[in-house]
């Protein structure tokens, strides 16, 4: 008789693992009605099927990087350079510290920001 709540607890924690719906506090929709689409995610006419970086102004490129595991310290200045001369160089994406399965992950990058990001890191290098 002690293992019975331990199997109804098992098998409680099996069918709640993969969640089919999001969740909703809203009590007018109930969770297994499947969540809205968020409004930025709606296509809208006037957005540019190829984004555009803010700093150059030139169409960004699809590619592929790899997923850096991990603490990064990316040193002084990094993260004013960055956001000034090369936001979308995308180099790398982090996929924080705890290393899962995937090791590539495909970004939108702006090739001015890359060759930014190549400078940069040739002139800190060199301190």
């Amino acid at each position: 008789m002690k293992s019975a709540p331990l199997i109804l607890l098992l098998a409680g924690l099996t069918s709640c693992s993969t969640p089919q719906h999001a969740e909703s506090p809203d009590p007018i929709m109930p969770p297994s009605e499947p969540a809205p689409v968020p409004v930025a995610a709606t296509p809208q006419a006037d957005v540019p099927a190829i984004p555009q970086c803010e700093v150059h102004h030139v169409p960004m490129t699809r590619g592929t990087v790899e997923i850096k595991y991990g603490l990064y310290d990316f040193g002084p200045g990094w993260v004013q350079a960055r956001h000034t001369q090369f936001p979308n160089a995308n180099e790398f994406v982090l996929g924080g510290c705890v290393e899962r399965n995937e090791k590539q992950a495909t970004v939108w990058y702006c090739p001015a920001c890359r060759q930014a990001w190549d400078q940069w890191m040739a002139q800190y290098n060199n301190r």
